[in-house]
């Protein structure tokens, strides 16, 4: 079970549960700040329009006497700081700091509300102060405020409530009904509050779910493509990895002209090794020429290949037949260097037939390239064993003619 199941099977279990572990819960939160940013911004800026808004109708229900101060105070005192509020939350600070903006935010609309309700009459008192427990419905729900600044919020507007209706609590337009009412508007902010941080606690486990069973199918495609173009005893591409990457190269090298080179290499006298070594020193000795073969790739392009049994093939892009040459023989000298003792072959030692072959793509395919390295090969195998030859037009003829 990866970390994000076993957090998820804790959620569940435990649907009170707030916090993650340490490292996990840095991680929410940094998600959570990403995913909600705009939205948060949105429902600042939403907010802030509808608080401002609604000051124009103040004039309508209120006397003169009363509407002035009000609009005094909502647009000569709140404004300005509103909108250093705003220039806040659109600033690169506010992914840094997203809850201590959503919550200065919702407590100053709160203070406001409660400011304005302190300047009217019972009546309209009672209002501002409904409008305090919708804006806190609204603070909770629509801003996703994360529990501590919820269970702030809700105290500060218990708090406020209680001291603007305190001047009011004998009269009798000031009702049980009213707090029945402003309670159970606050219960369910809570609620909904609480619902919102577990759906988002939530969402955040699953998608790391799921990212984290997309990042293992990937490292298990990624295997399975590495076993399945590999020779597992080698490490070397294998056959089915050769037609796909010549079928690559040969295309690039038409386009830009230039030659590939092929070399197709044998281990003279394999089988009598193994017969006499057993297939355990076969397989080691396997391994030590392709190494050998491995440190042969100087480009990206280059490539080693085992081409089945003791077979095996090199591929050099942009290669001439000369230095292919070259390169050959320098390969081979480092196989007779290797002074593998060999007692089944005539040189008693390990040794190398190589026939090597290159071609403009243009003017051929790439299968003309593998027939040509292999009759340079069997040329080979032919002279004597333990050299290289280069593919020469007279080669074929004599192929077929022994064939």
């Amino acid at each position: 079970m990866n970390p994000w199941q076993a957090e998820r099977g804790l959620v569940e279990a435990w649907p009170m549960r707030w916090h993650f572990s340490a490292a996990l819960e840095r991680q929410y939160r940094d998600w959570f700040a990403q995913r909600y940013a705009v939205q948060l911004r949105f429902g600042i800026v939403a907010g802030v329009i509808v608080f401002f808004a609604a000051g124009l109708v103040d004039p309508l229900f209120l006397a003169p006497a009363q509407a002035a101060p009000l609009l005094y105070l909502r647009y000569g005192v709140m404004l300005p700081i509103a909108l250093v509020l705003l220039a806040g939350v659109f600033s690169e600070r506010f992914l840094r700091h997203q809850q201590a903006f959503l919550c200065a935010t919702a407590f100053l609309a709160q203070l406001g509300l409660f400011l304005l309700a302190r300047m009217v009459s019972v009546q309209a008192c009672l209002a501002f102060v409904l409008g305090m427990a919708m804006a806190l419905v609204y603070a909770l729900v629509f801003l996703r405020l994360r529990w501590p600044g919820v269970l702030l919020l809700v105290v500060g507007v218990h708090l406020q409530t209680y001291v603007a209706a305190r001047a009011f609590w004998r009269v009798p337009a000031w009702g049980m009904a009213e707090f029945v009412v402003l309670e159970g508007l606050m219960l369910l902010g809570l609620f909904a509050a609480y619902g919102a941080a577990y759906q988002a606690r939530q969402t955040f486990l699953l998608e790391r779910d799921i990212l984290h069973r997309q990042v293992r199918l990937t490292e298990m495609r990624d295997r399975f493509r590495q076993m399945s173009e590999h020779d597992a005893l080698t490490g070397l591409y294998n056959r089915h990895a050769l037609r796909a990457h010549l079928e690559q190269e040969w295309g690039r090298a038409r386009r830009y002209g230039y030659p590939l080179a092929l070399v197709m290499i044998d281990i003279d006298y394999f089988k009598q090794y193994n017969d006499r070594y057993g297939h355990l020193a076969g397989d080691v000795m396997l391994q030590r020429v392709a190494e050998l073969l491995r440190t042969t790739q100087r480009r990206p392009g280059d490539l080693a290949v085992r081409w089945g049994g003791d077979e095996f093939l090199l591929l050099w892009p942009g290669t001439q037949e000369a230095e292919a040459l070259t390169l050959a023989r320098q390969l081979l000298q480092r196989v007779q260097d290797l002074a593998i003792v060999h007692d089944a072959a005539p040189v008693r030692r390990v040794s190398l037939s190589l026939g090597v072959a290159a071609v403009l793509a243009q003017d051929e395919d790439y299968e003309t390239l593998v027939r040509r390295a292999d009759t340079a090969l069997y040329a080979a195998k032919t002279a004597g064993r333990d050299r290289v030859e280069v593919y020469q037009a007279t080669m074929m003829k004599q192929a077929l003619t022994s064939g």
